[in-house]
C-alpha cells in the first residue's frame, strides 16, 4: 500500500510541477493534478489492474507534454525535458509509451 501511495504521489506531484511551470497559479496546479490523479482511468489501472508500467506512465506523461509545450512555444533549446519524459515513457510501457509518443506528434 506504501508503494501505491507513492506512485499516487508522484502522479499529483508531477502534474501539479508541470501545470504549475505552464500557468503560474497554484490553483489550476491543484485542480489540473486532482483530476489528473484521480481520473478513473488512472485508478483504474493502479488499484484495479495492478500494472505497475501503466502507472508509471502517468508520472512520466506530463513532463512529455511539458517538454513538447516548450518546444513548441517557448525555449527550443529545453529540449531534455521532453527527451526525459518519453524515455521514462519507453523504459516504463512499450505500447502505452507509443500511443502517448503519437499523441504529442499529433498535437502540436
Amino acid at each position: 500500500m506504501a508503494f501505491i501511495s507513492l506512485i499516487f504521489f508522484s502522479t499529483f506531484m508531477s502534474m501539479y510541477i508541470c501545470t504549475l511551470k505552464i500557468t503560474k497559479s497554484r490553483f489550476i496546479g491543484l485542480l489540473s493534478s486532482a483530476l489528473y490523479g484521480f481520473s478513473h482511468f488512472a485508478i483504474s489501472i493502479t488499484l484495479f489492474y495492478r500494472s505497475f508500467g501503466g502507472s508509471f506512465i502517468f508520472i512520466f506523461m506530463p513532463i512529455a507534454f511539458y517538454g513538447m509545450y516548450q518546444i513548441a512555444l517557448k525555449d527550443h533549446k529545453k529540449w531534455w525535458i521532453m527527451s526525459l519524459g518519453v524515455a521514462g515513457l519507453i523504459l516504463c510501457d512499450l505500447p502505452d509509451a507509443v500511443v502517448v509518443v503519437l499523441m504529442l506528434v499529433f498535437s502540436f
